[in-house]
């Protein structure tokens, strides 16, 4: 069930700086539900597919704690043999 939400999750509008300047709360909500996928990616252990979530959250806050700190998680928590 969880690789179906994610599979959907795919057909979401990525996070950009039009979306925070024009639609906050709306872009709010995109953001929360990259987090939470990256979370369930690093617990999938797709690392890659987390990499990309939240890579596109830091094009447009380079420096935002919470997508920092979930970065950080990822290569802390990830396995060694993860790619």
């Amino acid at each position: 069930m969880l690789k179906e939400a994610l599979d959907s999750f795919n057909t979401m509008e990525p996070p950009s700086a039009n979306l925070k300047k024009n639609l906050p709360t709306v872009y709010k909500t995109v953001k929360d539900c990259y987090l939470l996928t990256a979370s369930c990616y690093i617990r999938m252990n797709q690392v890659k597919h987390a990499k990309i979530s939240l890579k596109l959250l830091l094009e447009v806050e380079p420096s935002d704690a919470q997508v920092l700190y979930m970065r950080g998680q990822m290569h802390e928590l990830r396995p060694k043999t993860a790619q």
